[in-house]
């Protein structure tokens, strides 16, 4: 409880002295991209990551070089259109319109490939170094298991044995997308923007992805202006095991730090119980069922940290003056 009490403070502290400062980060190199343009051996450190496939439908005058720069941004990429396409690209100088081509990349991250990471008997994943295991809770809200950064940087982590109404096929993935939809525009219209998804496969195993701003609007604790925090959730898919990530930063970063981690996720041997029970909580009811509801939990957290933070700097503001007198 000193661990939660000492963290709890920090973040409460963190959050008054950020608060207002409309940009108060510097943007870095970004911590684990997905590369695509360098070569790599096979006894090197990485993760490959293939990209969620998309269909695009060939216009009048385009080129495998046109579409490339289109779709990833470099026509130098047209050589992955081929790769994706190679049982109707039997010349890639002759495409037409109407044709329908496969979308999609293969990169790498690299791992970090330090001492650090959490393991158990059933499962290993990888996070940043420097980065502490912990325990995080603020009000109702918690997690048991905490990946936290310096200052306002925390990824909260659920594993637990796979559930079978669990996005049970990739091709679901677009019902559980406008089922996210529906349930932002419904209760998190005015707090939620910028919201993204993303899917992968790792090892032929699925990773989902979502990430969205989530703004704190000070009127609502007493405060002027707004907040803005970066949150990125993942679902990580094994044969026995799901692993959920909700990460949350001043950062935009933190989405490619939840990808890593989830994207680093290994089952090492399941033969029953999972050893170690790893919790987010409380439980929300939702329809995207069988994933967790980050949007409850980032609203329940941060709720409760801006209630505690403002109180306590009323009970100090009240000290003062009672002692000024």
């Amino acid at each position: 409880m000193e661990l939660l009490g000492r963290k709890i403070v920090f973040v409460m502290a963190g959050i008054l002295l950020l608060w207002g400062i409309s940009d108060c980060t510097v943007k870095a190199k970004s911590p684990y991209p997905i590369l695509y343009d360098q070569s790599f051996s096979e006894d090197e450190n990485y993760i490959i990551i293939k990209e969620d496939p998309s269909e695009y439908e060939v216009a009048k005058g385009d080129s495998l070089w046109k579409i490339a720069e289109r779709t990833f941004g470099d026509g130098r990429y047209y050589t992955e259109l081929i790769k994706n396409n190679q049982d109707i690209l039997q010349n890639p100088d002759l495409i037409y319109p109407g044709m329908i081509l496969e979308v999609g990349r293969e990169g790498y991250i690299e791992k970090e490939g330090g001492p650090m990471g959490m393991s158990t008997p059933e499962f290993w994943f990888d996070f940043p170094t420097g980065w502490t295991v912990g325990y995080l809770q603020s009000g109702e809200v918690g997690a048991n298991l905490t990946i936290s950064g310096s200052g306002m940087n925390d990824v909260a982590c659920l594993i637990q044995k796979r559930m079978k109404n669990t996005v049970p096929d990739a091709s679901d993935w677009e019902k559980y997308v406008q089922q996210i939809k529906d349930h932002v525009q419904e209760k998190y219209s005015d707090s939620v923007s910028e919201l993204s998804f993303e899917h992968y496969q790792v090892n032929d195993e699925d990773l989902y992805l979502y990430s969205y701003i989530y703004t704190v609007d000070g009127a609502d604790y007493g405060l002027q202006g707004t907040m803005q925090i970066h949150v990125c959730a993942a679902l990580r898919l094994t044969e026995h095991i799901q692993a959920e990530y909700i990460g949350f930063s001043r950062d935009e970063e933190i989405d490619e730090i939840v990808r890593y981690m989830g994207a680093s996720f290994e089952e090492l041997e399941m033969n029953g119980e999972l050893s170690v029970g790893m919790a987010i909580f409380p439980d929300f009811a939702w329809e995207a069922e069988g994933m967790y509801d980050s949007f409850s939990w980032i609203a329940g957290y941060f709720d409760a940290v801006f209630e505690k933070a403002t109180e306590k700097e009323e009970e100090k503001s009240l000290r003062d003056r009672l002692l000024a007198d």
